[in-house]
């Protein structure tokens, strides 16, 4: 009623005209070009446009109460129709008429109405109907599955087939395309839509799709079959239909085909994209570890390593992707690096996208775990590009992409660097500066793994002292104070346990307060974190300010609680440092009893394991508590188990000695150390009064070192002696005569410097053997052990009962000389030169010697005629030098 009587009107809005429920006088206006009648949810019928022949564009969007279009055949004219929402149309054949139509929706369509419009003649309404059943839900597009599915029927329907002359049916192949593009859609709905793919089994028709279908139709089929193997739990399935050997064949370019005369663009790009999704599925594949072999067995890998070098760069980034996977199995990367992975990898990372790189650096990292691939990878110099990668400043941190393949680059220094020349190689190429500047960055990944490369790196010993130049201490000790990551402080803790190995370096990282934040962290709920902080508080004990650090922030009581399970990995780690920091001063040992360590100690003991380096640990505390506290030994039952342990004869000597020197403790403790020390001063009285040279006891145990008056000295535990007369001008010697020498003996001279008055179990004398190898206030040989100290450097022939050994010193030109029963050729003769080099003028020397339990020996000044001549006429005895005013 309300529209104009003219018939000339040529648009036409009738939306959400709700009440509207017929249009039937719109027939005479034929030049109608533009209706829109969207949301009209009472209209019922659009008969009426029949005569609408000029009609362009047509909006019944929403109108949910029509259920037939088909008075539209015949409007030639209509290029644009908006069904959206037309939810009662059965029937939406009658578009196929419509030969000028360009645009069309179908959103919310009833979808089994929707599904014959796939085959289609009209590409745009076929493509318009395959949007919207790919975007539909699972339960919905379910039903359709069977329909979806028979399209794909090759006795049904005639392939497209070039290499066999077959003519092509466009409707059949684009309707089989348009079915594999909604099936592929709906294997990756939720987590389950593949398994519903495969239940109602289209993979038969896929797979046959691939095997004999070109172009557009097998690339559909290959990326339907990608997406089926998202879920690993449908890959055995597609294994088990020889997909995998499908896929590799699809994986290996066949570039003369792709090079003939009528191979399109569209045709290069379908095959490019087809080799894309088969690589793809191979790497989905190769998540499945019971699959990768089966990969392997069809040379997947050489067609994957040939992919990488050859394909474009998004198969690059798949096949990359599989190799990482792949690698995850350690025979299976043997096998890659054989194939010639390596340079194609190397290659990927140098010229390939982000997002190839990323993937491998990932396969690089894979390959890397296996020792044989790491003396590979660093044959083909893969070092030297991941640092160059890193340090050169392209890569942004702050792109969490890029950030990714610095991750992955750097996981793989780290574990290269297991690898002794990846170590060397690691540090000459400059990595460490940067590593440790990655130490202050805030992604905690990047944080982990390069503490962990550190880590790595810190087993060389050179490496030590780069880590600390670049200020490596102070941030892997703030790592470990404060930060959150177990794994992280794990590596941390574990580098400050290489790193202080090192004297020097030992120092600095308690200077940086290391010694209370490895303390915190033995309460650790990881016990990695527990162990490595325990190791590295063992390697910080050795010098005897920082025992008493660890003791005064409370280390002794969290050591004591660590060692009370003897099955604890952490034990050997707890025990360790307890046995170092209980070498330190008495105060330090009292807490140790009084933290009720002797009862857990004693129950080590009761393992009863010669192998057991705990077990041992365990005895060397005991051996460092045993001067003043035997009494809580007696208490807690050492004694049986002390006693078997000296009759043990597998175990080191050294451990029998310690349990006989506990028991000799034991046996004696009712007299007071104090008396032994109150007996030793009274006979270097007596010797001063006679105006002899006076030789005492330096460092051990009071009363464990017997001294007679012809200087013949006995060694009942660990202790070291020296003269108390130093001379700093002249050529001077000494002898000593051994009668039974064993363990570590050490014989030489000391400086001013030498630490003395130590009287306790002390496990470093003349020339510091086996620990400080800087120390340079004293100058020995070992004749057991053929070593001279502190350079630990071999040196001399082997001593035994009844030799005589010469020590000579030149006090002029530094020069220090040993002799074994007169002889000085080598390997015996000068062992050290230039001592005196930066000292001062007060500088002298005087004659010093350590010895282990059963040792005995006589040292000669030269009191009686020497039992052989010294090196040169010019040399006289020690003893006479002293007389002639050289003393000072």
């Amino acid at each position: 009623q309300f529209l104009p009587d003219q018939g000339d009107l040529r648009e036409l809005s009738l939306y959400m005209c709700r009440n509207l429920t017929e249009i039937e006088t719109i027939h005479k206006y034929r030049d109608l070009r533009v209706l829109d009648m969207g949301g009209c949810v009472s209209l019922k019928s659009i008969a009426a446009l029949r005569n609408c022949k000029n009609l362009e564009q047509l909006s019944l969007a929403d109108c949910s109460s029509i259920d037939t279009i088909d008075s539209l055949e015949g409007l030639s004219k209509l290029y644009h129709m908006d069904l959206t929402g037309c939810t009662r149309i059965r029937d939406f054949m009658p578009l196929n008429t419509i030969s000028s139509l360009s645009r069309v929706t179908l959103k919310r369509c009833e979808s089994r109405s929707i599904l014959p419009l796939i085959e289609s003649l009209n590409e745009i309404i076929a493509t318009e109907a395959t949007a919207c059943l790919k975007g539909i839900a699972l339960w919905s597009i379910t039903p359709l599955l069977p329909d979806l599915i028979n399209m794909l029927d090759l006795e049904e329907f005639q392939l497209y087939n070039r290499y066999l002359g077959v003519n092509i049916n466009k409707t059949t192949f684009e309707a089989k395309c348009n079915a594999l593009e909604i099936l592929a859609a709906v294997a990756t709905q939720d987590t389950v839509g593949d398994s519903v793919i495969l239940q109602h089994g289209a993979l038969p028709a896929v797979l046959t799709c691939i095997q004999y279908g070109r172009g557009r139709l097998r690339e559909s089929a290959v990326a339907t079959l990608a997406r089926m193997s998202h879920n690993r739990n449908s890959v055995p399935t597609i294994v088990d239909e020889n997909a995998v050997e499908i896929l590799v064949d699809l994986v290996q370019l066949d570039w003369e085909a792709m090079t003939d005369s009528d191979e399109t663009d569209a045709d290069y790009r379908c095959h490019e994209m087809t080799n894309e999704y088969a690589a793809s599925a191979l790497l989905l594949i190769a998540l499945v570890e019971e699959e990768r072999q089966r990969i392997v067995q069809s040379s997947g890998i050489e067609a994957l390593v040939k992919l990488l070098e050859e394909g474009s760069d998004g198969a690059s980034v798949e096949a990359a992707g599989a190799l990482w996977n792949l690698g995850a199995t350690l025979e299976i990367g043997k096998h890659i690096v054989e194939s010639g992975a390596v340079p194609a990898l190397v290659q990927t990372l140098k010229t390939r996208p982000l997002a190839a790189k990323v993937q491998a650096a990932g396969a690089l990292r894979n390959l890397a775990i296996l020792n044989i691939n790491k003396i590979k990878l660093c044959e083909y110099g893969i070092m030297p590009v991941l640092i160059e990668m890193l340090c050169s400043g392209d890569l942004d941190i702050n792109d969490d992409e890029q950030l990714g393949l610095v991750v992955k680059i750097v996981a793989t220094i780290r574990i290269l660097s297991s690898n002794l020349v990846a170590q060397v190689e690691a540090a000459r190429c400059g990595a460490i500066p940067y590593l440790v500047r990655l130490l202050r960055k805030c992604d905690e990944q990047l944080r982990r793994q390069a503490s962990g490369a550190l880590l790595a790196l810190s087993f060389n010993e050179r490496n030590r002292n780069l880590i600390a130049d670049a200020r490596g201490i102070i941030n892997l000790v703030r790592i470990v104070a404060t930060d959150m990551s177990d794994a992280t402080i794990m590596s941390a803790a574990g580098c400050l346990w290489n790193l202080a190995m090192n004297d020097d370096l030992e120092r600095r990282i308690v200077k940086h307060d290391a010694i209370p934040a490895l303390i915190r962290r033995l309460n650790s709920r990881s016990i990695e974190v527990v162990c490595k902080a325990a190791g590295a508080l063992k390697n910080l004990s050795y010098q005897r300010e920082h025992k008493e650090i660890v003791a005064a922030n409370g280390g002794i009581p969290k050591l004591v609680e660590l060692i009370k399970d003897p099955s604890s990995r952490v034990l050997p780690y707890a025990v360790g440092a307890l046995r170092l920091v209980a070498s330190g001063r008495p105060e330090t040992r009292r807490k140790i009893v009084s933290s009720g360590a002797i009862e857990y100690l004693v129950k080590l003991l009761a393992l009863k394991d010669e192998q057991n380096d705990s077990v041992r640990l365990a005895s060397g505390t005991l051996l460092h508590l045993a001067d003043c506290h035997t009494e809580a030994m007696v208490k807690a039952g050492a004694v049986p188990h002390l006693i078997a342990m000296t009759k043990w004869e597998d175990a080191p000597l050294l451990v029998r000695e310690e349990a006989a020197y506990i028991l000799q403790r034991i046996a004696l403790s009712p007299n007071n150390p104090t008396q032994a020390l109150r007996v030793e001063r009274s006979a270097i009285c007596r010797k001063r009064a006679s105006d002899e040279l006076v030789i005492s006891r330096a460092r051990g145990v009071p009363g464990d070192t017997y001294i007679k008056a012809n200087n013949m000295i006995m060694f009942y535990s660990y202790s070291s002696v020296a003269c108390e007369t130093f001379l700093n001008k002249g050529k001077v010697y000494y002898e000593i005569e051994i009668f039974s020498v064993k363990g570590f003996p050490s014989f030489g001279w000391i400086s001013k410097e030498f630490e003395t008055g130590i009287n306790h179990l002390y496990d470093c004398g003349v020339g510091f053997p086996g620990r400080d190898k800087t120390s340079h206030d004293s100058w020995a040989i070992d004749g057991v052990n053929q070593r001279k100290w502190p350079n630990k450097e071999t040196y001399g022939m082997s001593w035994g009962k009844g030799d005589v050994v010469t020590i000579a010193a030149d006090l002029d030109a530094g020069i220090l000389t040993f002799g074994l029963n007169g002889c000085y050729d080598a390997p015996m003769g000068i062992a050290f030169k230039d001592i005196f080099e930066s000292r001062n003028e007060a500088f002298a020397l005087a004659p010093a010697l350590s010895g282990s339990h059963n040792t005995a020996v006589h040292v000669n000044f030269g009191e009686m005629g020497f039992k052989f001549p010294p090196p040169e006429n010019d040399y006289v005895g020690f003893y006479q030098a002293s007389r002639t005013g050289l003393r000072h």
